[in-house]
């Protein structure tokens, strides 16, 4: 028996609005900020797609779309996995019978080398910025963390005793 017989399957833009009022409350900030930048790009070609409408076809055409418009692969993959997991809590909810996403493949991801700035880009950088500015870029050049791990600091913590910093991911 189909979760969804009996009952209309909602368009893509409705659900996608119950969806991001459901993950405000289960997700973190920066997840959700994700979810809604995927969404934001799904919504043209998607928007006005009853759930269960939505193909594997018309997935991979966003795919396509998203490639001739420029975007990273590693981009375009996380779109998807915003999609993939928003049409997973649909079926989860009952608003859709069919898994569309099931058969939709990542993109290859290139492997990238890491970089490091030299001495004369670092400065630079620094050189730039304004005094309060250049605080926070030189704790994320002596750590290494990423720009939304050095926003998402707090006080709490740093332990200047132990000389340790903890990091919760900003990807999870």
């Amino acid at each position: 028996l189909a979760p969804n017989r009996g009952r209309k399957s909602p368009t893509f833009r409705q659900f996608a609005q119950e969806y991001l009022d459901w993950a405000r409350t289960n997700k973190k900030p920066t997840t959700v900020l994700r979810n809604q930048m995927a969404i934001d790009v799904l919504m043209p070609l998607l928007g006005t797609k009853k759930l269960n409408a939505i193909t594997p076809w018309s997935i991979e055409q966003f795919k396509k779309r998203r490639r001739e418009a420029g975007r990273r692969h590693t981009t375009i993959n996380t779109e998807l996995a915003a999609l993939k997991a928003m049409l997973r809590k649909a079926r989860e909810w009952g608003k859709m019978s069919n898994a569309p996403e099931a058969g939709v493949k990542k993109l290859p991801s290139p492997e990238y080398r890491t970089r490091f700035l030299s001495e004369e880009e670092e400065a630079l950088l620094l050189s730039a910025c304004q005094p309060a500015l250049r605080r926070i870029v030189q704790a994320g050049i002596l750590s290494g963390l990423r720009r939304i791990e050095l926003v998402n600091l707090r006080t709490e913590d740093v332990d200047l005793a132990r000389k340790t910093l903890r990091v919760d991911s900003a990807f999870s």
